[in-house]
């Protein structure tokens, strides 16, 4: 493109979750036409990527994973636990 400008994408917006990149730089995309989505784009080529990223499911993740790592431990703690005392 050889002018910066405004490029409408004939999806639904929703920003809960998604997150816009312009080069892998994150990007603030807006609502148009009351439903879709667009995007401010700066003069050039440039690689456009639209990523589901939703807090929440972080925010799992991390929970679920401490989770793992505790039952872990505590089952590493009573396997240890039960061989102490035979």
């Amino acid at each position: 493109m050889p002018k910066p400008g405004i490029a409408v994408f004939s999806e639904m917006y929703y920003p809960h979750g998604w997150n816009a990149y312009i080069d892998g730089i994150l990007k603030e995309h807006f609502e148009v036409n009351y439903v879709l989505r667009a995007l401010e784009i700066p003069a050039g080529q440039h690689k456009i990527e639209f990523k589901f990223e939703p807090t929440l499911i972080k925010i799992g993740g991390n929970i679920t994973m401490a989770s793992s790592i505790l039952m872990i431990l505590v089952l590493c703690f009573g396997i240890g636990h039960a061989f102490l005392e035979i």
